[in-house]
């Protein structure tokens, strides 16, 4: 009974193992610095290694594979917090902090630190600091969910938050209350079964919408859809900006559907399918950059401060601003009226 127990837990790890390991296949794109994709693979081949190392299949597979396979099962929470990151921030860029969670992991709970802490609190610390990435993620994957115009990514961000942020959290919290103990059979059985379920479930349905991991901006602005409503809201949308609109502060997308008096779904979708933006922010940040860029080129408003214009375009404060403008053209809005103005002078 118990070796059948064992050959179906082997199984089941087996499967969900191979499961990720197609999904890494289909997303991999191997190239530096990586990005949603890359992210998506790492954090795929990740989990597989995981779901390995956690249960008996380890023993037999001799001591490099294991020191492999446990090396990157360890890091696995730091490739879904960078996923996370990377999937849900469109304008994701390395920062040197992202690298500080795989830093601890490595350094204080990795193959080589032992005896650096009591076994009990260094499960205790290394729990933790998993639980602290994940609520991260959650937040990052519920933050800006309304700004979100991909609907199968919007839908994403709430199972991402849900099923694989908390699965990791109530995960990280039974290793915490067992400690050192060896998990009994019936438990790690239930674990196996419970990710092999999940994992596939999750990825059917995620394989064929792997188009939501790609970062680049569809633009395309062709007007020659056959929908004549699509054509008549994108020119009801075009005089309210062109009206200013967009400098309303704080403008939500439901604002404005309500203003134009159509259903926020198909607002999204005409802003994302027909206009190419992937967020609401980045429309709006779009209409009123380059709003900035005239008031900024413009000699008779040389005097007016930075920080009104900010005001005057609808941010509520001036750091959000100052990250658009640089986003959109490489430079403060200070240097931009400086360099702006001398042109205008010679």
């Amino acid at each position: 009974m118990v070796e059948s127990a064992i050959l179906v837990e082997i199984l089941l790890r087996g499967a969900s193992a191979g499961w990720l390991v197609l999904f890494a296949c289909k997303v991999l794109r191997w190239r530096f610095p990586f990005r949603v994709q890359e992210l998506a693979a790492l954090f795929a081949i990740g989990t597989a290694a995981y779901v390995i190392v956690s249960g008996p299949v380890l023993h037999g597979l001799g001591p490099r594979v294991t020191f492999a396979l446990g090396s990157v099962s360890l890091l696995n929470s730091a490739f879904f917090w960078w996923f996370s990151i990377a999937l849900f921030d469109d304008a994701f860029a390395w920062r040197w902090w992202h690298f500080v969670p795989p830093a601890l992991l490595l350094v204080v709970f990795g193959p080589f630190s032992e005896g650096l802490l009591s076994q009990n609190l260094d499960n205790f610390l290394h729990q933790s600091l998993i639980i602290l990435m994940m609520l991260h993620a959650i937040w990052l994957a519920i933050l800006h969910r309304d700004d979100d115009l991909v609907d199968k990514r919007r839908l994403f961000r709430l199972i991402f938050a849900w099923l694989v942020g908390f699965t990791g959290i109530v995960i990280a919290l039974g290793e915490i209350y067992l400690g050192n103990q060896l998990a009994p059979g019936w438990l790690t059985l239930l674990h196996a079964s419970a990710i092999f379920t999940i994992t596939s479930a999750f990825l059917m349905w995620l394989l064929p919408s792997i188009s939501m991991f790609q970062t680049s901006q569809f633009r395309s602005r062709s007007r020659s859809s056959s929908d004549g409503e699509l054509l008549m809201l994108e020119s009801r949308l075009e005089q309210l900006m062109n009206n200013g609109f967009y400098r309303t502060e704080g403008l939500k997308i439901s604002e404005l559907a309500d203003k134009m008096n159509c259903p926020e779904h198909k607002l999204r979708h005409l802003i994302n399918a027909k206009l190419g933006f992937r967020n609401f922010s980045a429309y709006l940040n779009e209409c009123r950059i380059s709003e900035a860029k005239k008031w900024l080129s413009d000699p008779d408003r040389s005097s007016e401060q930075i920080t009104q214009i900010a005001y005057g375009l609808g941010y509520g404060s001036l750091s959000p601003f100052n990250r658009a403008f640089k986003a959109e053209t490489g430079l403060t809005p200070k240097t931009f009226r400086t360099k702006a103005l001398r042109e205008r002078e010679a």
